[in-house]
């Protein structure tokens, strides 16, 4: 197998197939999704419905099968029945990683968003800043049409990552509702009260407010919203707010389904 095209498809010799065994993508991104480490223990949520974003700055991928081998151009590749090109060989995700859910505390049921972003001296924060970040960093984050504000990100020892995670909870001080790691999560800064920024109810979409409604204007800056995806901008910048991963300082967008 030769590479080909700095690093992103990989010609494969006719005759010949890929080992898809070996190097598995799928199993590179079921590491991910099996390392990351939420706020608090597993009872806190609803493990069913926890969707990950872990967006991509590089894919390797394998070029097409047989006579078509050369055809090394993605957008010259369209045979409908070959299935072996733009196959995903490897990946790099980008530094910034995103869960969003439900979490419970028993009396109450809401929608959370878990932000979480690379530490060390190689992500893109570091290098603006030209050294390690110390023990937390920032975010200006924006989750739907509520307003954005600045939010404090602190390092997490078992990660190794920089987390924070935002809850959508408005009951009592959840000081007296957490024990254990959970509530040492909440007393680091890495779980947030935050109802400003998520917001929804798994009530909002209960059957008797859907009758005759269409779907989409049913709480539709639901962070949990069946249909419609989540807006999320984010933009990370060091402690003191000098430097910021991206461009002059302005915000970088995903989107979560």
């Amino acid at each position: 197998m030769e590479l080909v095209h700095g690093d992103s498809v990989f010609r494969v010799a006719p005759g010949t197939t890929p080992n898809y065994n070996k190097g598995s993508s799928l199993i590179a991104l079921m590491n991910v999704v099996e390392t990351t480490e939420l706020a608090c223990d597993r009872e806190w949520y609803l493990r069913d419905h926890l969707q990950y974003l872990f967006p991509y700055e590089h894919l390797d991928l394998y070029g097409p099968q047989g006579g078509d081998a050369d055809v090394l151009d993605p957008t010259r590749q369209d045979n409908k029945t070959d299935f072996q090109k733009q196959n995903v060989a490897s990946f790099r995700t980008s530094s910034a990683h995103l869960v969003r859910g439900w979490a419970t505390t028993g009396d109450w049921t809401g929608p959370f968003v878990r932000l979480s972003y690379q530490a060390g001296p190689d992500s893109p924060l570091a290098a603006a800043k030209g050294g390690l970040l110390g023990p937390a960093i920032k975010a200006w984050v924006k989750i739907g049409a509520a307003p954005g504000r600045i939010v404090t990100v602190p390092y997490n020892d078992l990660s190794a990552r920089y987390d924070v995670e935002l809850w959508g909870y408005q009951g009592p001080d959840l000081r007296g509702v957490l024990g254990g790691r959970s509530l040492d999560a909440l007393k680091r800064g890495e779980l947030q009260g935050a109802p400003d920024l998520v917001r929804g109810s798994p009530g909002d979409f209960s059957r008797d407010n859907l009758n005759d409604r269409d779907l989409r204007q049913v709480s539709p800056d639901a962070a949990m919203h069946p249909i419609l995806p989540l807006h999320i901008e984010c933009a990370w910048t060091d402690v003191d707010q000098t430097v910021w991963d991206s461009a002059r300082g302005a915000t970088t967008t995903t989107n979560s389904t």
